[in-house]
């Protein structure tokens, strides 16, 4: 940048352009320059964390988000899903390392709502995602009761109607660990009838609890990729 090169909005603008090109390496060397130059500026830190996030860096985005302070409202709820997600992807690599017990700590610390982040914890939160891979990580660490505890609350969550999203695939892998054959079964009948008659999610959330190899996704990027690699990882476990 040879113009403008004390505006943090400018490279801000330009860092958010690589990422709607999917140009993640690019958004993530210039976010890091403009970090160092621009820091503690939060909009700057925190675009600079979603770079880091999608290039499998969670742990400088979680060393970012540590360390900026975002007003309430300024971004939503983007912060806390850049956290989540980088707490919950460094779990998912602990685990395939075997360390257990320091994934069930990055997990636990992903249902935290730091102040710093600026969005407040609402009435219910869905953490039926971490319970799931908190489960696994117990039944490895031969924890029975834990694990059953864990699942059965995730089996247990109300369902509201036949409407379906992502988080739907760890009640079925939960009712499959359980041993639940018949629930398992009707939940994926009333989820095919859904999928035909046109609920995409649904669909896909079946394809990936088969395993199908043909998942009918569209492409997916920025978040929702890697929201994609998390529930990829964990159909597997």
């Amino acid at each position: 940048l040879q113009y403008e090169a004390d505006d943090w909005k400018i490279w801000e603008e330009i860092i958010q352009f690589y990422l709607n090109q999917d140009q993640t390496e690019k958004a993530y060397k210039m976010g890091g320059k403009a970090y160092r130059t621009f820091s503690p500026n939060a909009n700057i830190g925190l675009i600079f964390a979603k770079s880091a996030l999608l290039v499998d860096e969670y742990k400088k985005t979680i060393e970012v988000l540590n360390n900026i302070n975002i007003l309430p409202f300024e971004h939503a709820s983007e912060s806390k899903h850049i956290y989540t997600q980088a707490h919950i992807l460094l779990a998912l690599k602990n685990i395939e390392d075997k360390r257990y017990t320091k994934a069930i700590d990055l997990l636990e610390r992903s249902k935290e709502w730091p102040e710093n982040l600026g969005v407040g914890k609402p009435h219910t939160v869905d953490e039926r995602m971490q319970d799931y891979l908190l489960a696994h990580c117990y039944e490895l660490l031969n924890d029975p009761n834990k694990k059953e505890e864990l699942l059965g609350s995730i089996v247990t969550r109300e369902q509201k109607g036949n409407t379906y999203g992502p988080y739907d695939l760890f009640r079925l892998l939960s009712l499959k660990k359980l041993g639940k054959k018949t629930d398992l079964a009707q939940l994926q009948n009333k989820m095919s009838i859904a999928a035909a008659q046109g609920n995409e999610e649904a669909k896909w959330v079946l394809s990936l609890f088969k395993n199908d190899p043909n998942i009918p996704l569209k492409s997916k990027s920025g978040l929702k990729r890697s929201m994609w690699e998390i529930l990829q990882a964990s159909s597997k476990l």
